[in-house]
């Protein structure tokens, strides 16, 4: 499997989370000849000194960061998923999230814990769910 991009963040972040998701299996990212850049599944190379680190510290992502992805043409689908969710919520909602400080992580870690799974997506019941997701 490869996938070809001119943008090199764009590369990285499609092969973090296809790592994220595909937790069998390791995508990385190189750079082709023609300057563009590669997602790779660890099948498709073994010399592994050609890879394009993928360390992204998405917590420190800025105001131009997201317009960024806001404004790409074919953003990738886990972006466009979350922008839709943020961009349809009220903007009173929104606004009142950012002026009370409402922890939005805490209730992201609720849901995941009604659910079931563990961070792998790994079912393992309701009540270690809960209490999984509660740490």
């Amino acid at each position: 499997m490869m996938q070809e991009y001119t943008d090199k963040q764009k590369a990285i972040d499609y092969a973090n989370w296809l790592n994220f998701v595909h937790t069998d299996m390791s995508f990385y990212v190189i750079e082709h000849d023609n300057g563009n850049y590669l997602v790779c599944s660890k099948d498709t190379e073994t010399d592994t000194s050609y890879h394009i680190s993928m360390e992204t510290q998405y917590h420190k992502m800025d105001y131009k960061d997201i317009q960024a992805i806001r404004t790409d043409t074919e953003p990738l689908q886990h972006w466009e998923n979350l922008s839709g969710v943020i961009s349809t919520m009220d903007g009173n909602l929104l606004r009142f999230i950012l002026a009370h400080n409402i922890p939005f992580e805490k209730f992201i870690r609720y849901e995941l814990g009604c659910r079931g799974y563990d961070d792998t997506g790994k079912w393992i019941g309701f009540d270690a769910s809960e209490q999984f997701w509660r740490q």
